[in-house]
């Protein structure tokens, strides 16, 4: 029989889940407890360090193929997204979230599992709207969590990808309506910066004016000039969290607050 990378990992699992009970009986002999404990922790390290690096080497053997994963999402984006999500539509994942979130990520010095399930997590972030449009989140990490298991993603990867795309709901703070990702996790500050890399961005007028007009295909219509009240607002409250992000885009976010205030000067 072929074992397939996926069924592999499987058994590596079993037998470490195996071998931490062998040990955690050995432990359990009193008279030797403390000598076996302290063998527990070194085995246990090193098998973790084991693990970790068959985990990179599955993922490289295509154990996890992420351009299927990538087709399949597309496709339904494609294929049940509302044809009136003007900014939150296929091409926002595609053309803008996923590319900056592989750009930081690399730039920030993720590779192999992290650098996917980062991919990973810009790739779903938004497919919560294809069922509805406010506080999609969630569904977006019920969607992935349905499907992730297909394409050979472990549990424990899931969840770490659940929690990128948590970090991408934008809350009220002290009146700002900001993103409020865990700052102990690289993937999700990397993953709100890749979210909102627009707003240091040439394009981010053309890119505000498509959200505008979804909003009000939402009943959230606004009038030009308030419309720039609010992203004045919200550029100002706005700061991104890694350095790569800062780095690529805080400079053309100054100039888009600069050209906002000459816009709404000339009102």
């Amino acid at each position: 029989m072929l074992f397939q990378p996926n069924h592999l990992l499987f058994l590596f699992e079993k037998l470490r889940n195996h071998l931490n009970l062998l040990i955690e009986n050995i432990c359990n002999l009193k008279e030797k407890r403390k000598k076996y404990i302290n063998v527990w922790i070194v085995i246990d390290e090193k098998w973790r360090s084991f693990l970790k690096s068959w985990t990179f080497f599955l993922l490289e053997m295509g154990k996890i193929n992420f351009e299927t994963v990538r087709d399949y999402v597309f496709s339904r984006l494609e294929k049940e997204l509302n044809s009136n999500l003007w900014y939150h539509g296929v091409h926002h994942t595609r053309d803008d979230v996923l590319p900056a979130a592989i750009r930081l990520g690399m730039l920030e010095g993720m590779a192999g599992e992290e650098l996917l399930l980062l991919q990973t997590g810009a790739l779903y972030h938004d497919i919560g709207y294809i069922e509805q449009y406010a506080k999609n989140e969630s569904i977006g990490v019920r969607i992935a969590s349905e499907t992730l298991p297909g394409f050979g993603y472990l549990q424990e990867q899931i969840k770490r990808v659940g929690q990128i795309i948590m970090a991408t709901q934008l809350q009220m703070d002290n009146g700002r309506m900001i993103q409020v990702p865990d700052s102990r996790d690289i993937l999700q500050l990397l993953m709100c910066d890749a979210d909102l890399d627009s707003l240091g961005r040439p394009d981010f007028f053309e890119i505000s004016e498509n959200l505008r007009w979804e909003l009000q295909e939402y009943g959230m219509a606004k009038t030009p000039y308030e419309w720039m009240q609010g992203q004045l607002a919200f550029q100002e409250n706005h700061s991104y969290f890694t350095n790569a992000a800062r780095s690529l885009r805080e400079e053309g976010k100054r100039r888009n607050i600069a050209e906002i205030k000459t816009l709404l000067a000339e009102f």
